[in-house]
């Protein structure tokens, strides 16, 4: 009975320390993905984590160990899409956090520059002749920026630093607009194609 009691007690401590945890804690993990943590202050859209490529991803918990997410933190983090999962906020994908990490010596995004005049911008003047652009309207974007729509057989949605936010082959300003905290109504052209053909 001994034998078996011994036995029983190993077996349940070797299970314990083979076990992994999917939370990773900041000393001990290496994540991969860089992000900012955004505030979008909407209704159902509280904390998001935008990524440099254009991705966002709302977190199921704001709340990772002793990290609490804040807006505009510089994080490294990993996720598990949780397709299993629904919320009324639609900013992006609705994701359960694996790893994370606070940054403090990422670069920082430059500021969002309201631009008049997109011959003056590079990356801007470039994606008028990739894109065969005929006409650009700026947004306001969010609370702190501006967004570019370039309009043309496709159009394209840029945020103020060039990542890519929506691209449509049909009608943008009901593709493109409303599911990108665009403020629809705030549009100016600031630039037509001198071959615009309405």
């Amino acid at each position: 009975m001994k034998i078996i009691k011994v036995f029983s007690l190993l077996s349940l401590l070797l299970l314990g320390l083979s076990c992994n945890t999917t939370k990773k804690s900041k000393e001990e993990s290496n994540c991969a993905l860089v992000g900012t943590v955004k505030n979008l202050q909407l209704d159902g859209c509280d904390l998001v984590i935008n990524t440099p490529d254009g991705k966002v991803f709302i977190p199921t918990s704001n709340t990772f160990g002793e990290i609490t997410l804040k807006d505009n933190q510089r994080i490294k983090f990993e996720y598990k899409l949780r397709r299993d999962m629904m919320g009324i906020c639609m900013a992006g994908e609705i994701v359960e956090l694996t790893c994370l990490q606070l940054v403090d010596g990422l670069p920082k995004k430059k500021a969002c520059l309201d631009v008049e005049d997109p011959k003056k911008i590079s990356w801007m003047e470039k994606a008028v002749v990739k894109h065969q652009t005929a006409e650009i309207i700026k947004y306001p974007y969010r609370t702190d920026g501006w967004a570019y729509l370039f309009l043309g057989k496709t159009s394209y949605l840029y945020d103020c630093q060039g990542t890519l936010l929506c691209e449509s082959e049909g009608n943008p300003k009901k593709e493109c607009l409303p599911s990108s905290d665009i403020k629809a109504n705030g549009g100016k052209t600031i630039w037509r194609s001198e071959f615009r053909n309405d």
